[in-house]
């Protein structure tokens, strides 16, 4: 398994999303095998395993993961996710639960399962988790929202991704995103016909930008 290394909140973030994209199948398909997931995600048993008990000694590349699509299509993108949710980058926020209702259950759940309270404070956990999904499916779903708790259940219920959200939005999301990522030396490194083309690029875009941006103004 290819390691990389990502930061505490990262490691956090991809804790909650999994084991949310995990239960929330469970809840929804009680007969259907977990299994049937992890193929869909391109993933094994043990890949999940790792991601969700914030295992700090084979972190898997999620990255690279996203990017590695197989012929017959599955993969982390499968889910109608934006890749910042899937690599750990932004967290799966669902009503009932806060912050510290997440910290407690890891901490009892793995780092310390063995805790008198531990077992009431993951009983009280897996209550509120259940009341959280249960309202999901009182709402149906919403076919219009882009977010990631409703896109996954979109997924989850109908078995493909939820097509009708504004694509062209997530894709300049990732962009911005990607852009950040650039450093000085990245342009100092590429070769000089590339750096031609990229600055011809961003004016371009830069250009087409701000003229949208103009006429929303007006």
């Amino acid at each position: 398994m290819a390691q990389v290394k990502i930061s505490s909140q990262e490691r956090f973030n991809r804790q909650v999303n999994y084991t949310i994209i995990k239960s929330l199948w469970k809840y929804m398909r009680p007969k259907d095998k977990i299994e049937e997931l992890y193929q869909e995600l391109n993933i094994t048993r043990n890949y999940m395993s790792t991601i969700v008990t914030g295992n700090t000694y084979n972190t898997p590349d999620l990255n690279r993961k996203w990017q590695s699509r197989t012929n017959d299509g599955v993969g982390l993108h499968v889910l109608g996710l934006p890749k910042p949710y899937m690599l750990g980058e932004e967290m799966i926020s669902i009503n009932g639960l806060e912050l510290s209702d997440w910290q407690n259950f890891f901490k009892y759940r793995y780092d310390e399962p063995k805790k008198a309270d531990g077992f009431y404070i993951r009983q009280d956990f897996y209550k509120k988790l259940h009341r959280a999904f249960a309202a999901l499916r009182a709402g149906g779903p919403r076919v219009t929202s882009n977010e990631p708790i409703d896109l996954l259940y979109y997924y989850i219920v109908t078995k493909h991704a939820n097509l009708e959200q504004d694509r062209t939005d997530l894709e300049i999301k990732e962009l911005v995103q990607a852009m950040d990522q650039i450093k000085a030396r990245h342009w100092k490194e590429c070769k000089d016909s590339l750096l031609k083309k990229s600055i011809e690029e961003l004016e371009r875009q830069l250009k087409m930008a701000r003229a949208v941006f103009e006429y929303k103004k007006m």
